[in-house]
């Protein structure tokens, strides 16, 4: 759906690439004339002609293959930059498309490069576990000793540097976390030789609950006439929701951090994700990534000793995207929460059935909902009421009875606080882990009386690199984390407070989610592999059997068992994503 301006007219949106789901395009790129797209899929690197459609494989020594997270055309649109997945981090590499120049590394830890406009320096965003997403650096193609342009403390990720026509200034995003509610995008700007980072002020340019949004990198980009280029996701403005993405242009004043105009909105599009932007060395087409990005419920039989399962079904049919919760007691039906009719609300539905029911109606949203042990209740989470135009007044972990009615209040935190909850599949106490400076603290939590004792802490690099969940009997807790426990899980004995470590090995890639089996006696976790999602049953000595191994289509998370032992649930994201272009904007 393309948006309206004095300029619509004008403006045609085309597709270069149509692949299905199965091959969804992970990231791309266009050549600087404007004659080739450069593109990775499911199956490898990819040049295409704009006009023609021909295409032709890029070849990859073996250490790139799989390897690949982005791609950039070099200023003379005979090489590609690439950002590769390598074991502490992101690395940058140049790519010969013509020629017989084998490709070769650049910067060891860095991604997002980006090119001056006169093509001597590249900026790019620091690589290294754990400084990913924390720094911007400068350097030469060639290589040589870089230095570091800014730095931000860990609430904070920047992304995205791109130059100012002039070769001058630098703007990125900046992604903070820090306070109440989701993380909020700003994009900043700095002058290439250092100095003080200045905001620009474009907010009060756009609509009412309008945020700056970037789901797929790049999502920034500067045209030679100074319009900087950049993405919105606009609230949706009827029930029931659907997100409304947009591209806007912002005239950017010569050797200033602020806009010389009213900022445009050049074309929307409803429940799309735009990202991966890029533009012309003559700004005259516009090249970018529409994704649809479905998360659903999945369900499958479990076999003897849960080391075997039957091929899954998917669950929930609605294609608005649903959050797996958990299981009835009887394991007959699933919890699970989706935001179909505007907002985000429980469901229940049997096993058997395709049609959910709401488990209550009231006009707030039921976030990060988890169930007691009992099942008699479900923990949700939301930010306090405050006065109209004032910051939330801090963050509420509510109750809603699972036969339906009100929400009573369990817990309320400052806006700050980050945490999150679990509870034990069938008895014992609800856990709350809140982050505390470094650590990542876990107390006691009772649905009716709140936070109790301390039980353990531990401390984690990255706060946002963890999963842990709650054994069925509530004695123990089990941790992954792709930074601090690599091929490991860590146990926490509850009523000790003493940790151990079962290894699993680095050969079924990163460990993403961790879950009990019913009898507590075995894990079940997902894992991602460059080349695969994998969703795995753990002993406690380490042995893992696949249970799925789904390629790249999907991404395989949170698996949850039924009480029963007979059944897995388990999310599952679904891509659909092409490249397309915009001309005579």
């Amino acid at each position: 759906m393309l948006s309206r301006t004095k300029h619509a007219s004008a403006l045609t949106e085309r597709p270069l690439t149509a692949n299905p789901p199965e091959d969804w395009v992970t990231n791309a790129a266009i050549s600087p004339d404007g004659k080739y797209v450069a593109y990775q899929d499911q199956i490898g690197l990819f040049v295409r002609s704009v006009e023609s459609g021909e295409t032709r494989a890029v070849s990859l020594p073996p250490e790139l293959h799989n390897r690949i997270l982005g791609v950039q055309w070099m200023p003379d649109g005979a090489k590609l930059l690439v950002e590769v997945n390598v074991p502490e981090g992101i690395a940058i590499w140049l790519i010969t498309v013509l020629g017989q120049a084998p490709p070769h590394l650049v910067y060891p830890f860095g991604y997002q490069p980006s090119m001056s406009p006169d093509g001597r320096f590249m900026a790019f965003v620091a690589g290294q576990i754990p400084r990913v997403g924390r720094e911007i650096w400068v350097g030469q193609i060639s290589g040589e000793t870089p230095r570091k342009l800014l730095a931000v403390d860990e609430r904070q990720r920047v992304n995205d540097p791109v130059w100012s026509p002039d070769g001058q200034r630098i703007a990125y995003f900046v992604l903070s976390s820090a306070g109440a509610g989701p993380p909020v995008s700003s994009i900043r700007v700095q002058a290439a030789g250092g100095g003080s980072p200045e905001p620009l002020a474009l907010e009060p340019y756009l609509p009412k609950s309008a945020k700056l949004a970037c789901m797929t990198h790049p999502c920034l980009c500067w045209s030679p006439d100074g319009r900087l280029f950049f993405f919105v996701k606009e609230a949706p403005g009827s029930l029931p929701k659907q997100d409304r993405y947009s591209l806007w242009q912002a005239p950017i004043k010569q050797g200033k951090s602020e806009t010389a105009g009213r900022p445009e909105r050049l074309a929307s599009w409803i429940e799309l994700q735009p990202g991966g932007l890029n533009i012309t060395a003559d700004g005259r087409r516009l090249q970018f990534l529409k994704q649809r990005v479905q998360l659903d419920v999945y369900v499958s039989a479990l076999g003897a000793g849960g080391a075997s399962l039957q091929e899954p079904r998917r669950f929930t049919l609605d294609n608005r995207g649903s959050q797996l919760i958990g299981w009835t007691a009887d394991s007959q039906a699933i919890f699970f929460s989706s935001n179909r009719n505007g907002k985000w609300q429980v469901f229940r539905q049997g096993l058997n059935r395709s049609v959910p029911e709401a488990v209550a109606e009231h006009p707030g949203d039921e976030g990060n909902a988890r169930l007691s042990p009992d099942r008699s209740w479900i923990l949700y989470q939301q930010s306090a009421s405050s006065k109209p135009g004032a910051p939330p007044a801090g963050k509420e972990l509510l109750r809603l009875p699972t036969t339906g009615g009100s929400p009573e209040l369990v817990l309320e935190l400052p806006s700050s606080a980050r945490f999150d909850y679990a509870c034990p599949a069938k008895s014992g106490a609800c856990v709350l882990g809140q982050e505390e400076g470094e650590d990542v603290v876990f107390y006691a939590l009772d649905p009716a009386r709140g936070k109790g004792d301390r039980l353990g802490q531990v401390t984690l690099r990255d706060p946002r690199a963890y999963t842990w969940q709650v054994s069925p009997d509530g004695a123990r807790l089990a941790l992954v984390d792709r930074y601090n426990y690599k091929g490991r899980i860590a146990l926490l004995t509850l009523h000790g407070g003493t940790w151990h470590e079962i290894t699993v090995g680095t050969q079924w890639g990163e460990l993403q989610s961790v879950t009990w089996a019913a009898d507590g006696k075995t894990l079940f976790c997902a894992a991602f592999q460059l080349n695969s999602y994998n969703l795995l049953h753990v002993t406690m000595s380490g042995g893992a059997q696949p249970l799925i191994r789904k390629g790249k289509t999907q991404l395989l998370y949170q698996p949850e068992p039924s009480p029963d032992g007979k059944y897995l649930a388990f999310k599952a994201h679904t891509w659909d994503s092409n490249v397309w272009v915009i001309d005579n904007f």
